[in-house]
């Protein structure tokens, strides 16, 4: 019984940061930040691969948000990969900015509203 507290409170001890952000005023939308497209050969065709850089303000730690941002972007039809923007310290988020690598088939207007629902709200795609 007590592995099983300990557990549980080792876990929930993970994502207290992350929900109990104190708010500073209006929330911060995600913002498509810059797209690329380039070829990427797969499987003996080519196949045009884009990117874009989103910038997602509620992603205050590592451990919790990170994860479940990248999980969230990777569910997302098209896409072939997510990565962290490089951070200062391993602990802390400091440039939450996400890159997302996809193919055609990616709709980033679904995947900010798949942010919304997995505890990033107020998400929208700024020029």
């Amino acid at each position: 019984m007590r592995i099983f507290v300990s557990c549980l409170m080792l876990s929930l001890s993970v994502f207290v940061g992350c929900g109990s952000q104190v708010d500073s005023g209006a929330s911060k939308p995600v913002a498509a930040e810059a797209t690329q497209t380039e070829k990427v050969a797969s499987e003996g065709t080519e196949v045009a691969v884009s990117t874009v850089v989103l910038k997602v303000p509620s992603m205050t730690c590592p451990h919790g948000c990170w994860p479940t941002v990248k999980e969230t972007l990777e569910g997302q039809p098209g896409v072939a990969g997510v990565e962290l923007a490089k951070q200062v310290d391993a602990d802390t988020i400091d440039k939450p900015e996400v890159t997302v690598k996809y193919s055609g088939d990616f709709d980033l207007k679904a995947a900010i509203e798949a942010l919304a629902k997995a505890g990033h709200e107020g998400a929208q795609q700024l020029n």
